[in-house]
């Protein structure tokens, strides 16, 4: 938890989990909505704020980011900006 107390935005796949989350451990951060459907048109608003020196954390359902999850397009922009990327795995499918 201590990452999402720490950044400065967090990029949900589903911003209604990822809320409930936050209540439960009183974590109040900014959400912005990223799922599969949206990475092709968020993905510069969030490389845009990472440029601006913000740190992000992209939080997804049930899986890993950019495997079985929304990641892929950020995570290629990010690689082409030269923007570190820290993944921080929890359980998932293949775990």
């Amino acid at each position: 938890m201590k990452v999402l107390e720490e950044v400065d935005l967090i990029a949900a796949e589903d911003t209604r989990h990822t809320l409930g989350l936050l209540n439960h451990f009183e974590i109040n951060k900014p959400l912005i909505s990223y799922y599969k459907q949206t990475e092709k048109k968020k993905s510069p608003i969030l490389i845009e704020k990472l440029l601006e020196g913000k740190n992000i954390a992209l939080v997804s359902d049930a899986g890993t980011p950019g495997i079985s999850d929304p990641g892929e397009e950020i995570v290629k922009d990010a690689i082409e900006n030269d923007i570190e990327i820290i993944p921080i795995p929890r359980l998932c499918s293949f775990c």
